[in-house]
């Protein structure tokens, strides 16, 4: 996937955020903003918790058939 990803630079929303690895864990995710032009299929369990998903995203496909438009 990363072959199709083009990286955003400070004019990102979330350039220079933060993220955890993990519940339990203080290591930060190494994150690098990318530009919003695709559009991935994903299975998620329905259960959140504090706007975080509580189990595994598991990324399917990209959905060359659909734009951000469209979502």
């Amino acid at each position: 996937m990363g072959s199709v990803l083009r990286p955003a630079g400070q004019e990102h929303p979330w350039y220079g955020r933060r993220f955890s690895a993990g519940w339990g864990t203080t290591k930060p995710l190494v994150f690098q903003p990318v530009h919003p032009e695709l559009v991935a299929e994903i299975d998620v369990d329905t259960a959140v918790d504090q706007g975080t998903y509580r189990h595994p995203v598991r990324y399917l496909r990209l959905r060359d058939d659909m734009t951000t438009a469209d979502i």
